[in-house]
C-alpha cells in the first residue's frame, strides 16, 4: 500500500530518532556483489532502508544483498556473515553498523550511511554519507525563498556537529551569506542562548538555522520559546530537522532515500577504484515548506515553485 509523502516525511523523522539513540562508536571488481546491514527496526520505519537499498540496487552494477543485523550483533557475526557469503564489500547502515564496519580489517571495502553524524576520530579511509542535509543545498534553498536574507545565527556541539559546521563554513560566503556560529556543550547554555538570541535579530537580515539533535531542542519548552519568538517578530526560521516544519519552522530539506542509496553505490564505485569520497552529507534531498509561516513573513511564492516542494504544511 503506498504512503504519502507526509507519511515518508514522518517515517524519515522516526528512523532518524531511532539512529541518534543508537549507541556510536582491497581493490574489487565493477562486477562484484555487496552486501548491505541494516537495523532490525519494525514496519513502517523499515520502509526508509527499504527505499535506501533499492537505490543501491538501481546504480550498482553487482548483486545486492541485504542482511538484517541483529541487535546484540557483533563484529564476529559481521565477519562470519561476509565469510560465510564470501562478500568483501559491504554498506553499513545506522550506527550499530557502521561501529562494528569500523573494526573490519583493511581489505574490506565499505560504506556507511543512515547516520546522523561520524565520530570524531575515523580510519583514513572511512567513508561514509550522513542523513544530515549539505549545508550547500540548506543555504542555496533559504536564499531562494527569502534573498533578504543575509545572516543565518546556528548552534551547535562538536561532537556531532563539528564537521557539518566545518562545511556550512565552507561555503555560506558563495551564497552571499555570514555565517554566526555559536558553540555550547551543554543543555542549559544552549537553551539560554536560544532564550536571549530572538530579541537581538533583525528580521529584515537575520535567521536562525535550527541542527537535527541539538540537546537544547529537546526541551519542549525551548522549542516552544523559539517557535514562539520566531513568529511574534517574523524572524526566519529553518531546520535540518524535518519534524519542526509542522511545528512552525518555514522548511527543512531531508533525505531522498532512494536518491541517498544510489549515492551509496557510487561511493562504492569510487573508492573500488581508488577516490575516497571521505565524509559527506546527503545532497540527495527532499523538501516540506510551511506556507502558514511562509505566508506570515510576507514571503511570495509562485505557483511553479509551489510544485517544487515535495511536502506542504499544514497538510490540506
Amino acid at each position: 500500500m503506498p504512503f504519502s509523502a507526509a507519511t515518508l516525511l514522518a517515517l524519515v523523522v522516526a528512523i532518524q530518532l531511532l539512529l541518534f539513540a543508537l549507541p556510536v562508536s582491497a581493490q574489487v571488481k565493477a562486477t562484484d556483489d555487496i552486501l548491505v546491514f541494516y537495523p532490525d527496526v519494525p514496519d513502517p520505519y523499515v520502509r526508509v532502508f527499504s527505499d535506501i537499498i533499492d537505490g543501491i540496487r538501481s546504480s550498482y552494477p553487482g548483486e545486492v544483498k541485504d542482511r538484517v543485523l541483529a541487535r546484540n550483533a557483533s563484529l564476529d557475526d559481521v565477519v562470519a556473515i561476509l565469510d560465510s557469503t564470501q562478500l568483501n564489500t559491504a554498506v553499513a547502515l545506522g550506527n550499530q553498523a557502521m561501529d562494528i564496519v569500523q573494526q573490519l580489517p583493511p581489505d574490506y571495502l565499505t560504506v556507511s550511511s543512515a547516520i546522523l553524524a561520524a565520530p570524531e576520530n575515523v580510519a583514513p579511509d572511512f567513508t561514509a554519507i550522513t542523513l544530515a542535509p549539505d549545508p550547500d543545498e540548506l543555504f542555496r534553498e533559504l536564499v531562494a525563498l527569502a534573498p533578504h536574507i543575509k545572516t543565518v545565527h546556528v548552534s551547535y556541539q562538536q561532537a556531532l556537529h563539528g564537521r557539518l559546521i566545518q562545511r556550512a563554513k565552507a561555503v555560506a560566503d558563495s551564497h552571499g551569506l555570514k555565517l554566526e556560529v555559536h558553540l555550547f556543550e551543554t543543555l542549559s547554555e544552549s537553551a539560554n542562548w536560544y532564550r536571549a538570541v530572538f530579541e537581538t535579530l533583525d528580521p529584515k537580515s537575520d535567521s536562525v538555522w535550527l541542527l537535527q539533535g541539538d540537546i537544547a531542542l529537546r526541551e519542549r519548552s525551548v522549542l516552544y520559546h523559539v517557535l514562539k519568538s520566531a513568529w511574534n517578530r517574523k524572524l526566519l526560521v529553518y531546520s535540518s530537522n524535518p519534524s519542526y516544519v509542522s511545528k512552525g519552522v518555514l522548511f527543512s530539506l531531508y533525505p531522498d532515500n532512494q536518491g541517498l542509496g544510489g549515492s551509496i553505490a557510487r561511493a562504492l564505485l569510487a573508492k573500488r577504484d581508488g577516490n575516497n569520497i571521505g565524509i559527506q552529507h546527503t545532497r540527495d534531498l527532499l523538501i516540506a515548506l510551511n506556507i502558514r509561516t511562509a505566508e506570515h513573513l510576507g514571503l511570495n511564492l509562485s505557483r511553479a515553485r509551489m510544485r517544487e516542494i515535495d511536502v506542504v504544511f499544514p497538510r490540506q
